[in-house]
């Protein structure tokens, strides 16, 4: 992915907490009533807030039709979670912005980005983040649902005039998929031989990684051959 900036950070954190707060089942209010109390108390910077404002004012009245149009009621919002997997031993975790308990019984996961909402070719290959959470609730990571039928995912985006959705449908076969890709990949990981490469599987060569500065990113290409090197604590 892109490394965001701190700016970004900002928007994409006070974004998220106008959204949250407009949703709030007990106290819903209007997206663009909201976006000004929020940007007014955390953004000094005039220019700054006039701007973000602005962008939130083109996609407010999509998003308060968005979520009038939605059925059910919220189950969660900002909630953590762990899944605890014994084969392999590992311990996933997961906040999702918004789960929405359906009047079927069924739930649908909901994801704010700031951005444009990843395409099902993304989804596929990179942006895996909704899907983990789906399995989480069917396995019944979150206390407050138990074990629950997922009816869909959707990665709201927030970029343009107007807000544009991502939904895709959850069936047996794409959890499955899910399961065993995911498992797959901590296994190979928890075997020593595997080493933990800095760019790994980057969707663009022009995307920054987390750990460049520590691989020295530069002084090699994506070309060259990779190199696993032993570290931490050994038997010898």
């Amino acid at each position: 992915p892109v490394l965001p900036t701190p700016d970004a950070l900002l928007r994409g954190t006070l974004f998220h907490e106008v959204l949250e707060r407009a949703t709030d089942p007990d106290d819903p209010r209007p997206v663009q009533e909201v976006a000004e109390e929020v940007l007014r108390g955390s953004v000094p910077w005039q220019a700054v807030r006039a701007l973000w404002q602005a962008r939130l004012m083109q996609v407010a009245p999509g998003l308060d039709a968005y979520f009038a149009k939605q059925p059910g009621r919220i189950a969660l919002r900002e909630t953590k979670a762990a899944w605890e997997l014994h084969d392999p031993r590992f311990t996933l975790t997961a906040k999702p912005d918004r789960v929405d308990d359906w009047p079927d019984g069924r739930v649908h996961i909901i994801d704010y980005k700031t951005g444009a909402p990843p395409t099902a070719k993304q989804q596929k290959s990179f942006a895996k983040q909704l899907l983990l959470q789906a399995l989480m609730v069917q396995q019944g990571a979150f206390d407050m649902l138990g074990p629950r039928e997922v009816a869909c995912v959707t990665y709201l985006g927030l970029s343009g005039s107007s807000p544009t959705t991502m939904t895709t449908k959850i069936t047996d076969a794409v959890l499955a998929e899910v399961h065993d890709g995911f498992t797959a990949l901590i296994r190979s990981y928890l075997d020593p031989a595997q080493g933990f490469a800095s760019r790994r599987a980057a969707e663009k060569e022009r995307y920054g990684g987390d750990y460049d500065h520590l691989a020295r990113f530069g002084e090699w290409t994506l070309q060259d051959p990779s190199t696993t090197i032993r570290v931490g604590w050994t038997d010898d």
